[in-house]
Order: C-alpha cells, then sequence, then structure tokens
C-alpha cells in the first residue's frame, strides 16, 4: 500500500532539518572548530582539512559524503537516502555560512561542553525525523560488510577515535583528546536523552487486520523483519494478527508512520529492549 503524501510531514522534516542542521553547524563553528576540538565523524576531518589548507569546512563535509552516498543507496532506500541527503547539504551549507556568529575561545573546558550540548541538540532534531547527516554512520554501514561480527557501535567507535587522535596531532595539542571526548560524550548523551536512546531497541507488537499491507509497509519502508503470531480478542474472540518487530529507536518514527499509511486502526504497544542479539543489532558473543 502506497503512502499518502502529507504536505505537514514534509514541512515539519524540512523545519527539523533546518534547525537540526543550524544547530549543529554553529556549535561547531563558534565552539568546537576555534578550539582545535575534534567532534570526530566528517566534521572533525573537515574541521583539520580547514587547519591545514583553508579547505571551507562545509564544501569538505560535503565532499567527504558524495561517495558514501552512492555507495550506500542501496542499503538506505530511496526515501531515507533523499532525507539524509538533504539534512547533510544543509549542515554543510550552514558550516559555511555561519562564520557571522560569535567564536568562544575563552575557555577550552567550556567550549567542549557547550560544544556538545549543542551539537547534540541539533543532531537530535535531525534523527528525531528519521534523518541522519552521512558521515560514519554510514561509512560503518560499509564496513559492517567486510569485517562481520564486529559490532554496529564499535566500528564507528574506532573511527571515531582514529579521527580524534589524528586531529590531536596535527593540532599538536594531546589534551585535545580530552577536550574531544567530552564534546563527543556528551553530543552523544543529548543524542540519546533526545531519542530516549537512540542505541537501544524498541519492541514494538502491532495488531491489525491489514497483516499484508503492514507487513509489506515494513520489509519496504523499514527494512527490518517481523514475526507474524495468531491472536484473539478477548472480549470479542475474533481472530486477530499481531506482528512483532524490533527497531532501532531513531526507526521508530518511520515504523509508526508507516504502520498509520497501512493500518490507521492498528494498536500499536511500544516497550524498551534492553538487549537484542541476532541479524542487524549486536552480534552473539559465541559469534564475535
Amino acid at each position: 500500500m502506497k503512502r499518502k503524501f502529507k504536505f505537514k510531514d514534509l514541512a515539519l522534516d524540512v523545519l527539523f532539518a533546518v534547525g537540526g542542521s543550524f544547530l549543529y553547524a554553529a556549535a561547531i563553528r563558534m565552539f568546537i572548530d576555534p578550539n582545535h576540538i575534534s567532534i570526530g565523524g566528517f566534521a572533525g576531518v573537515s574541521s583539520v582539512l580547514h587547519y591545514l589548507w583553508l579547505f571551507p569546512i562545509g564544501i569538505s563535509y560535503l565532499a567527504l559524503n558524495v561517495p558514501l552516498f552512492f555507495l550506500s543507496w542501496k542499503k538506505l532506500g530511496k526515501k531515507f537516502l533523499i532525507k539524509t541527503v538533504f539534512a547533510t547539504v544543509l549542515v554543510s551549507v550552514f558550516l559555511d555560512t555561519v562564520g557571522f556568529l560569535p567564536t568562544f575561545t575563552e575557555n577550552k573546558l567550556l567550549a567542549a561542553i557547550a560544544g556538545g550540548v549543542i551539537s547534540g541538540v541539533g543532531l537530535g532534531i535531525i534523527y528525531s525525523r528519521g534523518m541522519a547527516t552521512g558521515g560514519t554512520d554510514l561509512l560503518a554501514k560499509l564496513l559492517k560488510d567486510w569485517f562481520r561480527g564486529v559490532s554496529y557501535g564499535k566500528v564507528i567507535l574506532t573511527i571515531d577515535i582514529l579521527i580524534v587522535t589524528v586531529s590531536a596531532i596535527i593540532y599538536r595539542d594531546l589534551w585535545s583528546i580530552l577536550y574531544s571526548a567530552i564534546t563527543i560524550w556528551l553530543s552523544t548523551t543529548v543524542v540519546d536523552t533526545i531519542l530516549s536512546g537512540m542505541e537501544r531497541a524498541k519492541s514494538v507488537s502491532i495488531i491489525t487486520d491489514k497483516k499484508q499491507e503492514v507487513l509489506e509497509g515494513i520489509l519496504r519502508d523499514v527494512n527490518r523483519g517481523a514475526t507474524v503470531l495468531d491472536a484473539e480478542g478477548g472480549y470479542t474472540k475474533t481472530g486477530r494478527n499481531l506482528i512483532l518487530v524490533v527497531v532501532r529507536s531513531y526507526e521508530l518514527f518511520h515504523l509508526k508512520q508507516t504502520v498509520k499509511a497501512a493500518d490507521p486502526n492498528a494498536f500499536l504497544i511500544v516497550s524498551e529492549a534492553s538487549e537484542v542479539l541476532g541479524n542487524g543489532f549486536r552480534i552473539h558473543e559465541e559469534n564475535k
């Protein structure tokens, strides 16, 4: 079942993308980059390129992401790719156009804290609408195909540690590693708080009379598997379909929209999954 276009959803996507991208770029240009703090990811690489050769940070950020878009478009799906490209372009534009904002260099620790919190708010706003900003998230998805058995989180962590370490060497300031760690930790914590734990999984039980339409939507738009169980209404005694699906927190928005489009009368129960082992999530310990 094809989802009906809604102008309200598009307007909210654009509003959140613009606001989140502006905050993220402002945090980098006001607090992070002037103090030679690395936020990791492609933003950290772009700051280093700007430091070495004065390359515009925004252009570098976009140039680094473009190859990943082409390499991973099959993995992302058309809708998610379009939204991610849009958010990434906005971040790139703002990185090179917010130079009018004042910079804070009086206290490096306060700059690390402010940069981490504000960048986390910006990214959290973007992620909350099912968008991403490219960078190490996409790179980690590609590297996972080569390093099977290594968790997705560990791939991202390894990339960020490498970028932060190299940045500190180039900046000739090993203390930069400490400030970068503070910034990245705060940013990640704020994002997780906004998304109610982005890395944690959500277990969603869907009770619906339109099993096939809902399943097709989940497979097509969310790219997650599902388990179908037979259920019976406790009062009506009529047979129902119960679909169990586990998603990451940042995928929950897409899942709810997809189910609503397929069956507006579907009944959803969303709960925290404290630990998920298996394909698409953390690998079983014995398989590592």
